[in-house]
């Protein structure tokens, strides 16, 4: 299915609402060519992670699931590790676990393998289940042995695939 692009008359008009002062215009603007998959607005949109509001990065950042290219990986993966805000960072890391692809899921994995929440550990064993080899086999047994149960489960399948079971 291939996606339709829309008349540049609404390109002209959300970039124009991206570049308003009113947080709620900027975050609807961002949360349409989400919807509309504007790649022509996608620059803008990757600007705003960096906005004060934390309205409107939030709002960037949803987006950006929807327009990802891979260079955004460096600059959400910062927001994930560094944003002051922890709605902020929290975002950031459900956005990095569905873009995950073969390039940057290892940084992933080192990172999340390792967090203090059981919901980044599992992401680890289901982005090394999806794009790992072998080589994880001594981290993913470790995580066999959790204290989350969801994490021990999360990493059952990814030991199997690599085990060959």
């Amino acid at each position: 299915m291939t996606t339709q692009r829309p008349p540049a008359g609404n390109v002209a008009f959300i970039r124009a609402r991206l570049a308003e002062t009113d947080e709620d215009v900027v975050a609807a603007a961002c949360a349409r060519a989400a919807t509309l998959v504007m790649r022509d607005v996608h620059d803008e949109i990757l600007a705003l992670t960096r906005a004060e509001s934390q309205k409107i990065r939030l709002a960037a950042l949803r987006a950006l699931r929807r327009l990802w290219v891979d260079a955004d990986f460096e600059s959400v993966y910062g927001l994930h590790r560094n944003d002051p805000d922890e709605a902020i960072r929290d975002e950031a890391g459900w956005v990095l676990r569905e873009t995950a692809s073969p390039r940057t899921w290892s940084r992933l994995f080192d990172l999340w393998c390792r967090d203090a929440h059981p919901r980044h550990r599992v992401w680890a064993c289901e982005i090394a289940h999806r794009h790992g080899s072998a080589d994880e086999l001594p981290t993913l047994r470790r995580l066999l042995d959790d204290r989350d149960g969801l994490v021990r489960a999360a990493a059952v399948p990814a030991v199997r695939r690599f085990e060959g079971r």
